[in-house]
């Protein structure tokens, strides 16, 4: 009891508050369960080729992919086909 737990966020941002600065980074945390959801469920742990413009192909179509999947399964009724809403993609 009375232990805190300090926390900084290093930026090189001169112009915005610090609650602005706060907000924005802590939006980051939905942004990285989109990135674990791409390693886990669409490939993105392993990319299929060695160039950058390959790799790049790859990235967006599989984007789109997820987009597609998460409004099918938004729309549907995923009991009904023995899934959840958080049901995962594996190859």
């Amino acid at each position: 009891e009375g232990e805190y737990t300090y926390r900084c966020i290093l930026t090189n941002d001169y112009e915005s508050s610090t609650r602005e600065i706060v907000e924005f980074y802590n939006l980051r945390g939905g942004k990285e369960r989109i990135f674990d959801d791409m390693n886990n469920g669409f490939g993105w742990d392993r990319l299929p080729k060695s160039f950058m413009a390959e790799n790049t192909v790859f990235l967006l179509l599989t984007a789109l992919i997820r987009n597609f999947y998460k409004a099918i399964i938004h729309r549907l009724d995923v009991k009904r086909f023995g899934l959840n809403a958080t049901s995962r993609i594996k190859a």
